[in-house]
């Protein structure tokens, strides 16, 4: 379970940056549903990044969303990316996709 006292944020980020695609997918679910403080900046990063595959880039955005409470307002910059992310400032795929 993403509470599991093993899965230190340390960890988790590093297993965000992991080049498998599979352990990037399945660090961005634990931050998801984790209540470690760190999750934001990580999930920030990889959906900020254009050298991740899009789809993890498309849970971390969603991942964001999640983690926010809420009743609290999104801290600025997750709002950013996401203003960012909707006026198409921040292509969600890269142009070797195209």
């Amino acid at each position: 379970p993403p509470s599991f006292s093993e899965l230190k944020g340390d960890l988790l980020a590093k297993l965000a940056q992991s080049p498998d695609q599979a352990l990037q997918s399945e660090a961005v679910r634990t931050l998801q549903q984790s209540p470690r403080p760190e999750a934001i900046p990580v999930l920030l990063r990889l959906a900020d990044d254009a050298g991740v595959d899009v789809a993890v880039r498309a849970d971390a955005v969603s991942a964001l969303c999640a983690v926010v409470p809420h009743e609290a307002p999104l801290p600025r910059d997750v709002e950013a990316l996401l203003l960012r992310f909707a006026r198409g400032d921040i292509p969600m795929s890269d142009a070797s996709q195209k």
